[in-house]
């Protein structure tokens, strides 16, 4: 599904035409080899843009947009390099204003009318994809001597290396 519009105007909920805009459209993920991310499919958005509370007049109701984005991604456990299939879900809530008088987060300001939806949801889903995936909370890595994947079995390498790392430290001084 390509991107059919990049904007969406607001203005036609404050002025009456509208009460409700809704959208579903995808984001092709770029540039994720950096993140060790392969996303096999487009990323999915879909929400609404929508009139919540009227205000005195059409002009001065409160508009809300929300939104969620939707993927899966395949990519490789952080501690033992393990093939991992990951969901990717968030969902966002901001308020849309014509004229913001301080800079907010809970807010879009959209001073012409024209929300550049395309562009929010592409900059929340980069900054939400994650830094490190792990395949599970208490994933105990690779043996750092002999490389096997400890959650499936027990190394017997000596693994204590390090543990007179000061000792050691001071006979190399010493000498």
């Amino acid at each position: 599904m390509q991107n059919t519009f990049k904007k969406i105007d607001v203005s036609k909920i404050y002025n009456g035409e509208l009460s409700e805009i809704p959208f579903e459209f995808e984001i092709e993920p770029q540039d994720t080899e950096t993140l060790d991310l392969i996303f096999a499919e487009n990323v999915k958005v879909k929400g609404r843009v929508y009139e919540k509370a009227h205000g005195k007049n059409r002009a001065e109701s409160y508009v809300e947009l929300e939104f969620e984005i939707n993927g899966k991604f395949d990519t490789h456990c952080a501690r033992c390099a393990c093939d991992m299939t990951e969901n990717f879900h968030c969902s966002r809530v901001y308020g849309v204003s014509k004229k913001l008088m301080n800079e907010s987060d809970e807010y879009i300001e959209v001073p012409d009318g024209l929300l550049d939806i395309y562009e929010l949801a592409d900059s929340v889903f980069y900054l939400e994809l994650p830094s490190k995936v792990l395949c599970k909370e208490d994933c105990e890595g690779l043996c750092v001597v002999c490389g096997c994947n400890l959650n499936e079995k027990k190394c017997s390498c000596k693994r204590n290396i390090g543990a007179n790392t000061l000792e050691d430290l001071k006979k190399l001084l010493d000498n």
